[in-house]
């Protein structure tokens, strides 16, 4: 939807009050009240998007000029008298423009004296200052006459001298004037459809008050004087078309015609009596005020005749030359404003407040029309730049921002860089040319004349066109932008492959367009609100846009405009296309006309253009060429110090043999370098004419060079030459194979066809390309392109392959947001190389097939060397999809041809899966390509194989990892369960949600491309695409005070909500044709009428709450399934309830066949089954699941139904068949939720509870998924590794305890020992839950902690023997349910402790027979550690405290250690606890800056700070005198004093005390609390009982019950090639 424009009309309104105010009534007529809607509302214009959007938005509100006879007065009230008549039309005009009250009495001629009954006194003092400046300003006033009769012309056809010798008698002189006037104001409303902020103010000035027409009428003695009126048309003829060199004068010339109404107003209210203040003696002032006034009128005629005879100064040179003493405009108008002052000084003393209040009211309404003008220099460009700075709608900004494909301001600046200086000498020929003159001409004399809206500049190749075009748009956008057209441009340029399209000049032509008009932004905006990003790129672009481009030219609120296409023969892609729409634009809109260039092989026929054309010719272009020349001499004179006999023959030489031709001369003189003058002739000589001839001279000079080798210049030619996009200066050595500084004099060499500007480099001219591809074509020297597709190849895959691995030094989890490349990037230089080296392989292979074998070895050799470092490279230029693209380019180019090598075949698919798999840990973590895509890739991968010592970290030993690539991929970042999923209809979109996100990622390559925030909500239970793709419904639960349905824009990300209490919404979906969104909730069904913005009433029915609807697909049934076990068809129409079905158990999903026929509906109780629309019948019931069905989702062919349930599977039923038969899609280690089959049925996608997408492919040969390791009823519960790292103990979900020999262990060994759990601990009618398992440090007891109560079993005797211990007093020890329990065993293995959160310690002796425990009364311990003597237990408590048992009591009560901490240190959570080796210090750290120590051995032990920043680990030396730290901010340890607390010394470390551990959300291994490898969320443990490690092993019990695994190598472990710091 576009939004509205709050733009005020200000000139509308405006204009309505002139009329009000001037429209004639009878002189004692009163007038209406005035209202506060005829206040000028103009001030805020300045807070609106720009200048010229305002009088857009007025335009609607200011009808166009009316015809003279529109402003007759009425004939009734305003009937026009003679002056000596008691109410003249003048008086009745004074009378009716103040209003607000009558006159006090009658305004009767014979109040004002004129000295000629004839004329009225208003036409007096005009004729009078007038004579007075025919006598002072003679000379001047003959051209300003001269001037008037020219421009303006005159019916009655006289002479000029005819007209001259009329001025001498006023009667004539005013006929004559009235008729300039009429044709004046003729060629103004002619022109009104060009309504630029000076037509509507020629249409405020000229339209809204009589006194224009007035001038017109039969009766001169009634007729204000006409003598100011023509100097005002032609003003506005000045304004309109308004010429570079009077830019500072523009403010004068508005300043005096805006207020032509208040000087003429003067005579008429100052010189009538009946107007003077009670008290004042009018005679005695009249004389004097009339004195001055003729001054005020003296000054206005002098500056008007100065500004037009000025500016029309072409026309009059050769009769007046006084006009170079006229630049000091500001002092001009200067004079005009003190008389002005004078004349105010005379009306504030002597007359009626009234009188004052409505001349003052005027002048008012003067200044608000030049303020709204707003500063009236403003150039085009200017105004441009500021526009792009101006703040705008987020939707509005977004679609500027994907819309723009370049800056055409910064492109022309570009441009221009890259070539010589732009000359003004070089294209200003141009203004005087007849063509330019009619194609700047908006009028063109003639009412029926035709306009001419193009401009063509056609030459050959190297002419000028496009600096002429530089010039031309540097002169257009010069002009104030509050006169004259707008301008929009583009230049397009061949050797790019972005500027080189139709679809890139429509979109650069519209960006500039919005910029200068956003008021046309309706035209786009709603069409970018539906499609986003892709209305701009996808293959249907050019037509839409041109649409949309068409609709702005049609829009009546569309300005003026140029617009400006440079080098049409270079647009390659869409040229015809792009002429077509030009021609069709011809016949939309007068107010745009097109600047054009191109060579002349170009064919704009269509166009019509005969008429301007302007041909680049010879000899049109001999004298800006001759300028040109000449300033090159005079460089050569300046900086070389050339004689002149030199450089004259030099001249004689290029302009015989330029030819006219700019780049020829820019080439040559290019070519003399840096030579002395005694060559230059002699180099010069030896050019010959022509370009092409020039360029292969130059290319013989390149073979001759002595200063570089020719090959290494022609391998620069070459590189350049082929490329797809300009290359830098870094690039260019990596793709050459050249050394730089080799490089860089070879660029210098070839600087006859390159150019080199802020380090990148570019062919000098589409001509040097042109030259280039006709020598070396393949009639010619095919080698040389084709090799050299094959050289760029090679030269990229050997850099990229000899990159370190981990480019920049980063640590194993750092994300793209926080990575700065190095100063010395080693990546700037392979930029190119990374993106387009696979784009190179088609032309080899189209123009040199013998050779593509020989390429397609050295591809499968980089593919096996430095395919990682490439994916590396990818995900740190973040540029992962563009290689996910080429790539399977490549394995389909590689397929399609029969010779290859079968080796590079299966390579390059399993690079694709291995790429396509892993591409989102890939976008999100850089390093982890080398971690988790390696490590976790299949064991039977080809990549994983290859490049499996590259692995960061480096795992020596595996168990228990994939053998095979499954047919699904896994997308995750959400971070909880996924509740729905949804294709959009094109199968390109998949959008998932979770809590509060819904994320849109690109279905063929599973990359992230969106994500929406849904806030405040609990969580999105259901999402559906609109049939056409643009929107996208969520519906969400748990908040009843915010939307629960919303209707995203998926373009812009933006939402529309329903006015209704929908309280908690648990089903969306969209009719068939996109009109209607039904959503169900709490109190019934919901029909959204989206065409209306209308809510329905619900569909009311079900007794409980509604979980599932669907449409069937003729749109007229809705399907609504409920907790109440009904299933209700209603009629979409009327809302009556057409049938019900009862499945008697809760339904939790449903769907609808594609044709309609069939109801597809799950249900609480694991069942799915099939039931006729018709009549409601059952068809047939589905049994396999375990679990209750949450989503059930027919194949777009209705033959297979596939249905998710919560015991983790995905089932695919085959429907047409009688047996049953289903296939079992396994991966998900959660409940599945959600389904979704694209609509073209090659995939399907599936959400879960495991926070994870699943993209399943149904092409596949078998889609049955993956089949679960460890899916028997022995699933494992927990691991624990003995401390001496020999043995793993499982424990299963039945209470099996098995023992595994860690050397030998493999998927098919047996365990060493098994026990069985004690049937005590078991519970009845559930499972029961293991809470912990650990090994004794003597390796002989294990403990295993269950809900009910510990087992400990010692293993060290065969069989093995257990003890069920139990709570004080023989109780069973249970828990808090739910809770996780700690055990700790004491160092001696004789002693175990239980904790529980918020519960007491329970301590068992171990070497006594009892079973029982003793309670250590305590609350909520944070973490227990014994001493290393066994003889004291330390307790952290949540509140903060230290409590200390001595264990060789009976007594068993806890002291506490006392802290004296500042209160401004916080008290932060306990990180560690440690005790001295010799058990007589105890020190604590906590996760700020502090590290506590207390010496055991006082009474009253008494806690010592030190004050670590980042405290990291701690550890005592072996006499338990001294203290090491280490901090996580660097690579130091410290070492502390014990007894003083000081700082004895610091040294770096390495490898020190390795632990490995698991992050929070278990998602990573981390290495000393510092993250080492991501794991997939199948790989995951579900909680930390089900992740142990000892030394360098980690054993992990993944989601999906499979045993993983690792052993890392310890002494490798490497963040990039540093060693991490422990």
């Amino acid at each position: 939807m576009a939004p509205k424009d709050n733009s005020k009309p200000c000139l509308g309104r405006i204009k309505e009050k002139f009329f009000r105010q001037h429209r004639a009534v009878p002189a004692v007529q009163p007038t209406a009240p005035s209202t506060a809607n005829d206040q000028f509302v103009g001030q805020n214009s300045a807070q609106h998007e720009s200048k010229v959007s305002l009088i857009a938005a007025t335009n609607p509100h200011i009808p166009s000029s009316p015809s003279v006879a529109d402003h007759q007065t009425t004939p009734s009230n305003t009937e026009l008298r003679p002056a000596n008549q008691d109410q003249s039309v003048v008086a009745s005009q004074a009378s009716s423009t103040i209003p607000g009250e009558p006159l006090d009495k009658p305004v009767s001629a014979s109040c004002i004296e004129a000295s000629n009954p004839a004329v009225s006194v208003s036409q007096e003092l005009w004729n009078t200052a007038f004579d007075n400046l025919k006598v002072n300003e003679a000379e001047l006033v003959e051209s300003y006459v001269k001037i008037l009769k020219g421009v303006l012309g005159s019916k009655s056809g006289e002479p000029t001298t005819t007209l001259l010798d009329d001025m001498n008698n006023q009667i004539e002189r005013q006929k004559d004037m009235r008729e300039l006037v009429q044709r004046g104001q003729e060629r103004i409303n002619k022109a009104s459809n060009i309504s630029t902020k000076v037509g509507s103010i020629a249409d405020f000035i000229l339209s809204s008050k009589g006194i224009v027409d007035l001038t017109l009428q039969a009766v001169p003695q009634a007729a204000p004087a006409a003598l100011p009126w023509a100097g005002v048309c032609l003003s506005l003829e000045m304004l309109r078309n308004p010429a570079q060199e009077m830019n500072s004068n523009l403010e004068g010339i508005v300043y005096v015609i805006s207020r032509m109404d208040w000087y003429c107003a003067l005579t008429e209210l100052l010189l009538n009596k009946a107007n003077f203040d009670d008290g004042n003696d009018a005679n005695a002032v009249l004389s004097q005020l009339k004195s001055n006034i003729i001054e005020l009128y003296k000054a206005l005629l002098l500056y008007q005749m100065k500004s037009i005879v000025s500016y029309y100064r072409n026309q009059t040179l050769g009769f007046f030359r006084n006009m170079a003493k006229w630049d000091d405009w500001e002092s001009h108008i200067q004079q005009v404003k003190n008389v002005e002052t004078t004349v105010r000084a005379d009306m504030d003393q002597y007359y009626q407040e009234r009188t004052k209040t409505h001349l003052n009211k005027i002048s008012e309404d003067a200044s608000k029309l030049i303020t709204h003008l707003g500063n009236i220099q403003q150039d085009v460009h200017s105004f441009i730049e500021e526009q792009k700075t101006t703040k705008r709608e987020k939707d509005y900004l977004d679609c500027l921002r994907e819309l723009r494909v370049v800056d055409p301001q910064n492109d022309m600046a570009r441009i221009e860089k890259n070539k010589d200086q732009l000359l003004d000498s070089a294209y200003e020929w141009i203004f005087d040319t007849t063509e330019y003159k009619t194609f700047r001409n908006w009028d063109n004399g003639e009412l029926e004349s035709p306009q001419r809206q193009i401009l063509w500049l056609k030459g050959h190749a190297g002419t000028g066109k496009t600096m002429l075009m530089i010039g031309l748009i540097r002169e257009l956008s010069s002009h104030p932008i509050a006169l004259t057209p707008g301008l929009s441009f583009f230049f397009c340029q061949g050797t790019n492959p972005a500027l080189r399209t139709a679809t890139a000049v429509l979109r650069s032509l519209i960006w500039l367009l919005l910029l200068q008009q956003p008021h046309l932004r309706s035209h786009l905006l709603p069409k970018y609100q539906i499609s986003g990003p892709s209305l701009f790129t996808d293959l249907n672009s050019f037509i839409a846009l041109s649409d949309v481009f068409k609709n702005m030219l049609k829009d009546d609120q569309l300005l003026p405009v140029y617009l400006a296409v440079d080098a049409l023969d270079e647009c390659l892609e869409g040229r015809e296309a792009l002429i077509t729409l030009i021609s069709t634009t011809l016949a939309l809109s007068r107010k745009v006309k097109w600047l054009l260039s191109s060579r002349p092989e170009v064919d704009l026929s269509e166009l019509k253009t005969s008429k301007t054309l302007i041909e680049l010719d010879t000899q049109r272009l001999e004298r800006p060429v001759k300028a040109y020349i000449e300033h090159k001499i005079n460089f050569l004179k300046v900086e070389r110090r050339y004689n002149d006999r030199v450089l004259n023959e030099i001249s004689d030489i290029v302009q015989q043999k330029a030819n006219n031709t700019f780049l020829w001369v820019a080439l040559a003189f290019k070519a003399l370098g840096k030579r002395n003058a005694g060559h230059a002739v002699k180099i010069m000589s030896e050019m010959p004419p022509g370009l092409s001839d020039l360029y292969e001279h130059m290319m013989g000079r390149i073979d001759k060079s002595e200063r570089s080798d020719p090959s290494d210049c022609k391998k620069v030619l070459r590189a350049v030459f082929l490329a797809f996009r300009p290359l830098s200066v870094s690039e260019l050595p990596i793709l050459t194979g050249l050394e730089s500084d080799i490089m860089q004099d070879a660029v210098e060499e070839c600087g006859s066809f390159v150019t080199l500007n802020d380090e990148i480099v570019n062919l000098i001219h589409q001509s040097a390309k042109d030259y280039l591809k006709d020598k070396y074509d393949l009639d010619h020297d095919s080698d040389w392109i084709t090799l050299g597709h094959a050289d760029l190849i090679e030269h990229s895959l050997s850099a990229i392959s000899s990159l370190k691995r981990n480019i920049y030094g980063l640590e194993f989890d750092s994300e793209p947001k926080d990575i700065t490349p190095p100063h010395l990037d080693p990546l700037a230089a392979l930029r190119y190389s990374c993106v387009f080296w696979i784009e190179h392989l088609v032309p080899s292979k189209r123009e040199q097939p013998d050779y593509f074998g020989d390429l397609m070895t050295t591809v499968h050799e980089f593919l096996k060397k430095g395919f990682l470092r490439w994916i590396e490279s990818l995900s740190l230029l973040g540029k992962v999809e563009d290689g996910l693209r080429v790539l399977k380019e490549l394995v389909q180019l590689i397929e399609a041809e029969p010779n290859i090598e079968s080796g590079l075949v299966e390579f390059s698919k399993d690079a694709y899966m291995f790429f396509s798999k892993h591409i989102s840990i890939i976008q999100q973590i850089p390093l982890q390509t080398y971690g988790s895509a390696l490590v976790f890739s299949p064991t039977m991968s080809l990549v994983r194989k290859q490049y499996w010592n590259e692995s960061l970290p480096l795992v020596s030993r595996q168990l228990g990892f994939k053998d095979n690539w499954t047919h699904h991929q896994t997308l995750d970042g959400h971070k909880w369960n996924v509740g729905a999923v949804a294709f959009s209809p094109d199968s390109k979109t998949l959008a998932s949600a979770s809590v509060g996100t819904a994320r849109l990622y690109d279905a063929a390559t599973g990359a992230h491309r969106q994500t929406l925030q849904v806030d405040k909500c609990w969580e999105i239970t259901s999402i559906a695409f609109s049939p056409d793709g643009k929107t996208l419904a969520t519906g969400t639960a748990g908040m009843t005070s915010h939307p629960c349905v919303k209707l995203w824009d998926v373009a812009t990300g933006t939402w529309q909500t329903p006015k209704v209490d929908t309280r908690s919404v648990f089903a969306v979906s969209f009719s068939p044709d996109g009109n209607i969104l039904a959503f169900a909730s709490k109190n019934g069904t919901w029909f959204w009428d989206l065409a209306r913005n209308m809510c329905s009433e619900t569909l009311k029915g079900h007794n409980s709450r509604v979980n599932a609807i669907a449409f069937t697909p003729n749109g007229l049934t809705l399907v609504s399934g409920s907790e109440d076990g009904t299933v209700v068809l209603w009629d979409v129409a009327t809302g009556v309830r057409q049938r019900t079905i009862e499945p008697q158990e809760s339904v939790w999903a449903l769907a609808v066949s594609p044709d309609g026929n069939t109801l597809a509906i799950g249900t609480g109780k694991s069942a799915v089954s099939l039931w006729n629309v018709a009549d409601g019948a059952l068809i047939q019931s589905f049994k396999g699941h375990e679990d209750f069905v949450k989503s059930v989702a027919f194949s777009p062919d209705g033959k297979i139904l596939a249905s998710a349930s919560h015991d983790n599977t995905v089932r695919l039923w085959d429907v047409m068949s009688t047996s049953l038969s289903c296939k079992i899609l396994k991966g998900h280690v959660s409940r599945v939720n959600a389904l979704a089959f694209s609509p073209n049925g090659k995939m399907l996608a599936s959400g879960s509870f495991d926070q994870t997408v699943r993209l399943w492919d149904m092409t596949a040969p078998s889609a049955s998924g993956e089949m679960l390791a460890q899916q028997s009823q022995r699933q494992i519960l927990g691991v624990t590794i003995s401390r001496s790292g020999k043995t793993l103990a499982s424990v299963s979900s039945s209470g099996l305890l098995q023992l595994w020999d860690m050397a030998t262990i493999q998927p098919d060994s047996k365990p060493i020992k098994e026990c069985n759990m004690d049937p005590s601990l078991k519970r009845s009618g559930k499972p029961t839950r293991l809470l912990n398992c650990k090994f004794s440090p003597n390796d002989r007891m294990i403990a295993l902690a269950w809900e009910p109560g510990i087992q400990l079993w010692g293993v060290a005797t065969t069989p093995p023997t257990f003890r069920t211990l139990r709570g004080m007093n023989g109780k069973e020890l249970i828990g808090i349910e739910g809770r996780e329990k700690d055990l700790i065993f004491s160092p001696n293995s004789k002693m175990l402790v239980s904790t529980v959160y918020r519960s007491d310690l329970n301590i068992w002796d171990l070497t006594t027979t009892s079973l029982e425990a003793r309670a250590l009364p305590t609350n909520s311990s944070e973490k227990i550690i014994f001493s290393p003597d066994s003889r004291m237990l330390a307790s952290a408590k949540h509140s903060h405290k230290f409590e200390l048992w001595d264990l060789t009591t009976t007594s068993l009560e806890a002291r506490e250690l006392p802290r004296e901490l500042p209160r401004e240190l916080p008290r932060s959570p306990v990180k560690e606890m440690l005790f001295s080796p010799d058990s007589t210090k105890f020190v604590a750290t906590t996760y700020g800056d502090k590290v506590e120590l207390w010496d055991l051995t006082t009474a009253l032990p008494e806690s010592r700070r030190i004050l670590i920043r980042k405290v990291h680990k701690v550890v005592f030396s072996l006499n338990s005198q001294i203290l090491e730290t280490t901090s996580e901010l660097n690579a130091m340890v410290q070492q502390w004093d014990v007894a003083t607390g000081s700082l004895l010394s610091s040294y770096h470390y390495q490898n020190w005390n390795l632990e490995y551990g698991i992050s929070r959300y278990y998602s990573w291994v981390n290495l000393n609390d510092k993250n080492l490898l991501l794991l997939p969320v199948e790989y995951q443990p579900s909680n930390w009982v089900h992740f142990t490690s000892r030394g360098s092993t980690v054993a992990i019990v993944t989601r999906t019950g499979r045993l993983l695994i690792m052993k890392f190598h310890g002494n490798t472990l490497a963040s990039g090639e540093r060693v991490i710091k422990g």
